[in-house]
């Protein structure tokens, strides 16, 4: 047995158990360093969803060559795009609702929508500059905006302009309804229901 001893606790486990929880602490500190390249090339997302799925099996103690999908279903874990995706938007999000931190604040740009039957929702503009190489379209610029404009209409409706003025947010779900709204519709794209 591992023990380990910290002041006011001492835990017991096994090597195996160790090993898992430290390969998965490792696993999603990797993800939240690779949020920045949205698009990853699909070489690295097929290995990172390797490694996921490794993950997976080791945590529900599933034998190596059974079905994937319905242990990643069971454990509520999204797959790696969706992962990723999930981490843009709840970025833009924040940078929405709290104007902060500027330097991502600046790259975001609220389309002002002139049309009655779009105006009741939050859209953003997508940058003018084109480019052939795919970085330029990977980045958060281009990125978010299309991420975020993606999403169902629930979760961009905007705040009455009375609360605006006093919450200073713009959209009108907190951080937790947001969140769990988001967390369910990219659960539903990794896993279509039948």
């Amino acid at each position: 047995y591992l023990i380990l001893f910290q002041p006011h606790l001492q835990l017991k486990l096994t090597w195996e158990l160790g090993r898992a929880q430290f390969v998965i602490f490792c696993f999603f500190l990797f993800l939240k360093a690779i949020y920045v390249f949205v698009c990853l090339h699909d070489d690295i997302t097929h290995r990172l969803q390797l490694i996921l799925n490794s993950t997976a099996r080791a945590v529900s103690k599933t034998p190596k060559f059974s079905p994937i999908t319905p242990v990643l279903k069971s454990l509520h874990w999204l797959k790696i795009e969706q992962r990723i995706q999930y981490k843009v938007i709840s970025i833009t999000y924040k940078t929405l609702q709290s104007n902060k931190p500027t330097y991502l604040n600046d790259l975001l740009h609220i389309q002002r929508n002139m049309n009655t039957r779009s105006s009741d929702i939050i859209s953003l503009l997508r940058p003018p500059v084109c480019s052939r190489l795919k970085l330029t379209n990977r980045s958060f610029t281009h990125h978010a905006p299309v991420l975020w404009n993606s999403l169902p209409k629930q979760l961009l409706q905007p705040t009455p302009h009375q609360l605006c003025n006093q919450t200073g947010s713009i959209l009108a779900l907190s951080p937790t309804q947001f969140h769990a709204k988001l967390k369910t519709f990219l659960f539903t794209r990794s896993f279509p229901p039948p």
